[in-house]
């Protein structure tokens, strides 16, 4: 049976470029077979760790987004696209010269004061700030001081069990900033 099957030519390519760079990096873990015996158990535990930061840094960016959205929103209000807005040169410099310049925790803190965040959602962002950082400053986890050993919330981040966990709380999180948005939304368009 093609894999393939019920996809449009666009998401064929799409699957054919991700097949292309899966090989480009050296992450084409479905022909493991085809490694080398002597390294391939490092090259698939190399494969585990970079799916992990990448979800990491994922949940990382798409934090930082709705932080970006809710003081977006906050200034320019909802009732222009940011399609519209990308088009005036006011919005493009709160962008680059306000938004851009911003640190996470300068962000949280000015979304802190527009609306409070609840602690659970705050500390999950804090946790996930915290591991984003490690990440991306040690290419061994195990060096990093702020990763407390790769631990989050007593698992290790780089486990099934520490990524689900991990997972679930980024869901919650990602679920409290999309009914914030639509909340937000709906009260401002009155």
């Amino acid at each position: 049976m093609n894999k393939n099957t019920g996809l449009t030519t666009q998401q064929k390519n799409l699957i054919k470029e991700i097949d292309e760079l899966m090989k480009l990096f050296n992450l084409d873990y479905n022909n493991a077979q085809f490694y080398k015996s002597e390294t391939r158990t490092i090259k698939l535990r190399m494969i585990k760790d970079q799916i992990i930061r990448s979800e990491i840094i994922m949940r990382y960016l798409t934090i930082d987004e709705f932080l970006n959205d809710i003081i977006v929103n906050y200034f320019f209000g909802t009732k222009k696209t940011y399609i519209y807005l990308w088009k005036t040169k006011k919005f493009q410099i709160f962008n680059y010269w306000i938004l851009e310049s911003l640190g996470f925790f300068q962000k949280v803190n000015l979304v802190n004061s527009i609306k409070k965040i609840p602690s659970d959602i705050s500390n999950n962002m804090d946790r996930c700030n915290k591991l984003r950082n490690g990440i991306v400053h040690n290419l061994f986890s195990e060096n990093s001081r702020s990763l407390n050993k790769s631990k989050y919330r007593g698992k290790d981040i780089f486990s099934i069990d520490g990524m689900k966990l991990f997972e679930q709380d980024m869901k919650r999180t990602n679920s409290y900033f999309m009914r914030e948005r639509r909340l937000f939304r709906m009260l401002t368009n009155i």
